[in-house]
């Protein structure tokens, strides 16, 4: 393993991280957002 593997490792990680962070945020997003239409509605 050379710390170039270790980098390399440690970003896809620090991807799949954001990724699901990201889609979490969006989830509460687009929950809100029915909230929202179903009390305009």
């Amino acid at each position: 393993m050379s710390i170039l593997d270790l980098y390399d490792q440690d970003r896809r990680n620090t991807l799949r991280f954001v990724h699901l962070r990201f889609k979490e945020m969006i989830e509460k997003i687009q929950d809100a957002a029915t909230k929202i239409q179903e009390v305009k509605f």
